[in-house]
């Protein structure tokens, strides 16, 4: 008992000298972490990334939002959190920096970088990892570091996964969804309308068996995010079985706004969007012509409804992108029940029949 007592006071004698060493007045103090680069992040308003293979990717701040300006012919939201990752790689912590005079660049591969990053007039090329410890080559003029790897991870991806995920772009209100076949506006009447005291959203048009109320549809298509984006020259052709539909995909963008003219007025339901769907649902990969345009006040963009099932794919012809979405969200933003809503409402309703005051016997 005694001798574990000694070395109980041994062990914080040694502790107590440790800690006066380290603390010694005039002692150096371990050096600051120094960044990357010395950027102010908040005022960078343009990347550029370039990898080998790929084209480049071109990103502009326009207010509060990033955008992807290329490699597509028309500017797209970019998500955030690889805006997020990329900032936080250019005021990282270098972990160890030496001059490349006397380096041989080929051995971190940065003869032949596997990215490069331009920003605020900072031009970074990335190569390998350190054989042991977790970290990235990086050369920045003429001084290579190192920083830690999930900086890089996080950036070094295909384009598609720097595409925002919501289907409508930020700070966007839409004033009107036009669904296969359906309306739903989303834009109050004006002042001194008759309805002006009536709901903000509605559908034009009776509310059908199966269909979601206008409010549910709205805020399924405020809510929604793609479970991956995908470039539309990579998707499937469409099967043999689906020919006919097929061959109705080759509808050019502007027959495709065309045959939406009289939707933007007059009679609901006339120049449905969905020619299909009086007829039979197109099958498994087949190629769904019906579209959705979202409207806002001063623009619109417009989705091609390319498959249902499995997954709800919906393009942009303007882009060449496809939004995936899996789960509920693939009937609701059609404006749909789910099978389980349904479900539980056919149960619900079925219930009230059963304790219906109507149906009780007396005694």
């Amino acid at each position: 008992m005694r001798h574990r007592l000694t070395l109980t006071l041994l062990t914080l004698v040694a502790l107590l000298l440790s800690l006066v060493v380290i603390f010694e007045p005039g002692r150096e103090r371990p050096p600051a972490e120094i960044a990357l680069t010395p950027l102010d992040v908040s005022r960078i308003e343009r990347l550029t990334i370039r990898r080998p293979g790929a084209p480049a990717l071109e990103l502009e701040r326009r207010a509060d939002h990033w955008w992807l300006t290329a490699p597509w012919p028309s500017p797209v939201p970019a998500l955030a959190y690889r805006i997020e990752s990329t900032l936080g790689l250019l005021t990282t912590r270098r972990e160890h920096s030496q001059g490349i005079a006397d380096l041989d660049l080929a051995q971190f591969e940065l003869d032949a970088p596997l990215l490069e990053l331009e920003a605020g007039g900072e031009h970074l090329l990335f190569g390998n990892t350190h054989p042991i410890k977790r970290e990235r080559h990086v050369r920045r003029a003429d001084e290579l570091h190192r920083i830690a790897d999930f900086h890089f991870a996080a950036i070094d991806v295909d384009a598609t996964e720097w595409v925002a995920t919501a289907p409508i772009p930020p700070d966007v209100s839409p004033t009107r969804i036009d669904l296969p076949g359906r309306v739903l506006q989303l834009e109050r009447p004006a002042a001194d309308d008759a309805d002006a005291a009536g709901p903000a959203v509605v559908w034009v048009g009776p509310q059908g068996e199966g269909e979601l109320p206008a409010g549910e549809v709205a805020n399924a298509w405020r809510e929604a995010r793609a479970w991956r984006i995908e470039d539309l020259k990579d998707l499937e052709p469409p099967t043999e079985a689906g020919g006919e539909a097929g061959a109705h995909s080759a509808t050019s963008p502007n027959e495709v706004d065309a045959s939406r003219a009289d939707t933007t007025g007059g009679v609901p339901g006339q120049g449905a969007l969905d020619p299909l769907a009086a007829a039979r649902e197109p099958g498994r990969g087949a190629l769904d012509p019906a579209g959705i345009r979202i409207g806002w006040n001063g623009g619109h963009i417009d989705f091609r409804i390319i498959r249902r099932e499995p997954e709800l794919i919906l393009a942009r012809d303007d882009v060449g992108l496809a939004w995936v979405f899996v789960g509920p969200d693939m009937q609701r933003l059609l404006g749909l029940a789910a099978v389980d809503d349904q479900g539980a409402a056919a149960a619900g309703g079925a219930a009230e029949a059963e304790t219906s005051p109507e149906e009780t016997q007396g005694p």
